[in-house]
């Protein structure tokens, strides 16, 4: 499963969730474009604007953090959980 932010108005915004079970995104409970190919994606109509973004990551909800073409994994085997939190600051 994959959820997708933007920067947007100084704070997050989810832009899309994909997943290979339509049932992931049900479970979000959100109103929006769905589009199946190789898989699921849904675009919601309308998110909130997260002045912050939480991640956790443990050996249950392992996370890999994607920034452009950079991968920053959040967990590593037999490693303690990650947190981090996400936030904008304009210089």
């Amino acid at each position: 499963m994959t959820e997708t932010f933007a920067v947007a108005d100084g704070g997050f915004r989810l832009v899309a969730i994909a997943s290979p079970s339509e049932a992931v995104l049900d479970y979000y409970e959100l109103e929006g474009r769905r589009v199946a190919d190789h898989g699921w994606r849904l675009e919601p109509a309308a998110t909130a604007r997260l002045e912050s973004l939480p991640l956790v990551a443990t050996e249950v909800g392992r996370r890999t953090l994607v920034v452009g073409d950079h991968r920053v994994p959040l967990f590593t085997p037999g490693g303690r959980p990650a947190h981090l939190v996400l936030s904008i600051r304009r210089g």
